[in-house]
C-alpha cells in the first residue's frame, strides 16, 4: 500500500507485535535506505544470526 500511495520511508518503529525477522527483512527490502528501530518483547531471547542479534543490541 505504501508503495501504491509513493510514500517513501526513512526510518520505522516496530514494536514487539512488529519487531520480527520478516517483517524487518520485508521493509529492507523495500526501502533501501530505512532504519528500522525495534522494539522487543519483555525478557526476549536471542536467536538467529549475528546481524540479528546486532540490531537488537
Amino acid at each position: 500500500m505504501l508503495n501504491h500511495l509513493d510514500i517513501d520511508l526513512n526510518s520505522i518503529r516496530l514494536d514487539r507485535y512488529y519487531s520480527g525477522q520478516s517483517t524487518v527483512k520485508f521493509f529492507t527490502e523495500q526501502f533501501e535506505d530505512i532504519k528500522c528501530y525495534l522494539i522487543p518483547k519483555k525478557n526476549v531471547t536471542v536467536k538467529g544470526n549475528f546481524d540479528w542479534k546486532r540490531m537488537l543490541e
